[in-house]
């Protein structure tokens, strides 16, 4: 508590009675230390603990092993936020930027008592159709950007979940139910402003800071803080998208490993599935499992897809739609999101998610998984907003990209596990911890990698960089953060340089 009091002190520019002023000693620097005279923009917004808005502007999506801050900030301008990382890096503070505040990696929690860069002043979106490009502030999310790349006759791959920001996923890889056509997201960047640990802004692309440019793609957590990205957009493969939600018992759950199998690396550019196992009264009467598809063309393609699938397993429940390519995120898993307004509803949940990546479906793994899990939450009310996940997404555009072109470094993961876990009693930490870890391990054991392979975004934070970055990236991936970030000032989001 004393720490935490002493870092508000310096934020403010308080120097505490016969303390130095963080950073240096009193002499040296005790007003320097202040947000706020650090000159920032008319339009910034600055926040402490005693702040009226302080609870809603520091909640997240998970509040477990969560960061810490004493005092949080909206930049307005780009300029301010090089005013801020200088200001942190100079009085030695621990600094987070965030958007959607959706990061779960436990390495985050090494954030205490720090500065909270809030990027959500920052959300402008701009589509240039003749161009084909669309360009956002740092602070975007994907629901920014849904309607105006729509209704410019564009498109673009995004993510899953309407209220998370685009621009982390974006700079961990960014798989998406479309990147069978368009590649994953960090694919379709073109170039970003970002601002690197000695507060400069600098301009990285294919043609200007090369070097850089890569390693955003894939690792881009460990180098700035992106504020304008630009990607690019191609037209509508189809103004309309079928949707396609079926719910089943758990016990249909090998017949639909079964059919995801069947597909081995040749699921059709235009098709995706998320697979979600949860408890749910009013769509099961319990515990089930979804398939959500997506298909990016007629619906009478779409059922023939699904027919293998559905001539072995009947659903309880079923919702086959033909709706406008901009609604698929709000309509699917039957209307899980809502709409815009509502899809960001579901923060300060602790909340403990682990990831794994396969290349081959072992059936039996899925089964006594999915049945266990089933067991678990039906069991216990405290873990009934738990949800297993997963992402079968089409690799066609994907592989078609080189593997050196970016940081990224598995393009060849078939499916994305996401294991969330979530409890509101607390004795139920500990042994889902356990549980949790002792999954992840037999996914990885019979998921055809050896090594594992783990998307960045979706590691929990205590796994190896070789199983996140893969140790053919890690070489150059180091060598670049010494050069751009030699006093590791941006380490939280899973750190390339630890062991």
């Amino acid at each position: 508590m004393e720490r935490a009091y002493l870092v508000l002190l310096a934020y403010l520019g308080v120097p505490a009675l016969g303390m130095p002023a963080l950073g240096g000693s009193a002499a040296s620097r005790p007003v320097e230390c202040s947000v706020t005279s650090l000159g920032l923009s008319a339009g910034s917004q600055i926040f402490t603990p005693d702040s009226p808005g302080w609870t809603n502007e520091i909640i997240r999506w998970t509040e477990y092993s969560a960061p810490t801050y004493s005092v949080a900030v909206r930049p307005a301008t780009e300029s301010d936020v090089q005013l801020l990382v200088n200001f942190a890096t100079h009085c030695n503070i621990s600094l987070l930027a965030s958007s959607g505040q959706h990061g779960f990696s436990t390495t985050l929690s090494e954030v205490q008592n720090g500065l909270e860069i809030d990027m959500s002043l920052l959300r402008s979106v701009s589509v240039d159709a003749d161009q084909n490009t669309l360009t956002v502030g740092g602070g975007v999310r994907f629901l920014d950007v849904i309607d105006p790349v729509f209704e410019a006759g564009k498109e673009i791959s995004t993510g899953s979940g309407a209220c998370v920001g685009m621009i982390s996923p974006t700079i961990g890889g960014g798989v998406g139910r479309f990147s069978g056509v368009h590649g994953i997201l960090s694919d379709q960047l073109l170039s970003v402003r970002l601002v690197t640990a000695n507060g400069s802004i600098v301009t990285a692309s294919e043609n200007e800071n090369t070097d850089l440019f890569w390693a955003i793609r894939g690792a881009g957590g460990n180098f700035g803080i992106v504020v304008e990205a630009v990607y690019q957009v191609k037209d509508l493969v189809s103004e309309t998208v079928t949707n396609l939600d079926y719910a089943f018992t758990s016990d249909a759950t090998g017949e639909i490993i079964d059919y995801l199998s069947s597909f081995g690396e040749n699921t059709p550019a235009e098709l995706s599935f998320i697979i979600v196992a949860f408890y749910d009264e009013a769509l099961f009467g319990g515990y089930g499992v979804v398939v959500s598809g997506a298909y990016q063309g007629p619906q009478s393609e779409a059922e023939a897809l699904l027919a293998p699938l559905l001539s072995k397993v009947t659903p309880l429940k079923q919702n086959v739609t033909v709706i406008p390519e901009n609604q698929l995120v709000y309509a699917a898993i039957f209307g899980a999101q809502g709409s815009p307004e509502t899809a960001c509803n579901n923060k300060g949940v602790k909340r403990s998610i682990f990831g794994a990546g396969i290349k081959t479906y072992d059936k039996d793994t899925y089964v006594r998984y999915v049945e266990e899990f089933g067991d678990l939450v039906t069991a216990n009310a405290s873990l009934r907003n738990s949800i297993f996940y997963i992402e079968h997404f089409s690799l066609v555009k994907v592989l078609e990209i080189p593997d050196e072109t970016s940081a990224y470094p598995y393009r060849d993961i078939t499916a994305h596990m996401l294991f969330n876990y979530a409890w509101t009693d607390p004795a139920s930490e500990e042994p889902i911890d356990v549980f949790g870890k002792r999954w992840r391990a037999e996914f990885q054991r019979t998921g055809g990698f050896n090594p594992p392979q783990i998307y960045v975004n979706y590691g929990h934070g205590d796994e190896s960089n070789e199983i996140l970055y893969s140790e053919r990236k890690l070489p150059k991936l180091r060598q670049l953060k010494t050069e751009w970030d030699p006093n590791h000032t941006f380490r939280f989001h899973h750190d390339i340089t630890t062991a």
